[in-house]
């Protein structure tokens, strides 16, 4: 004796994933474009979500995801390098007109307190950086 069961709207929406996605079996396809010949308006607002739902591959997604990740840590690297060498400009020396120049805050204090500002700036926005790859997992 065989027990019937009977397959509701609920059931068919919870095989659409896979009927979608094209991971269904045959049998599986067959039962739900059964119930879509059945229910046209169904079948017609379950087809708009799908294609809504796929218009953005899932490869496409990666790619995107990859490249905002790549592009994040380069920008995190390359202010870190900007941080550095902010904080470090007040260090350095010029040599030229019969002897060397520092810009130490003591020679030259509107410069080092621009490179100052510079630094504070750079350093700011490379912790705002480290924060969203740390928060991404990266």
């Amino acid at each position: 004796m065989q027990k019937t069961m009977e397959i509701t709207r609920d059931v068919i929406l919870d095989l659409l994933p896979g009927y979608f996605g094209d991971e269904a079996s045959a049998d599986t396809k067959q039962l739900v474009e059964g119930w879509f010949a059945e229910d046209l308006e169904f079948a017609a607002i379950a087809k708009r979500l799908s294609e809504s739902r796929n218009k953005e591959s899932k490869p496409d997604a990666e790619k995107k995801s990859l490249e905002r990740t790549r592009m994040l840590i380069r920008s995190r690297n390359t202010m870190l390098g900007f941080s550095i060498c902010c904080s470090l400009a007040p260090f350095f020396v010029m040599f030229g007109n019969g002897g060397v120049r520092w810009f130490m805050p003591r020679d030259n204090p509107l410069q080092s307190l621009a490179l100052g500002v510079c630094a504070l700036g750079c350093w700011i926005a490379w912790y705002i950086l480290r924060r969203k790859t740390c928060s991404s997992g990266v």
